[in-house]
């Protein structure tokens, strides 16, 4: 993966935790997919 795709990666998911409360969870399972565990 170059350079250019991880930072955006990166920047995606920096955007997308911000969205989420610290009981949920957000992971990255593949080269640009993301999982998101929602508490309740």
């Amino acid at each position: 993966m170059n350079s250019a795709k991880m930072l955006f990666i990166v920047a995606i998911a920096q955007l997308l935790k911000r969205c989420f409360r610290s009981s949920d969870t957000l992971g990255r399972i593949g080269e640009d997919e993301f999982a998101m565990l929602i508490q309740g």
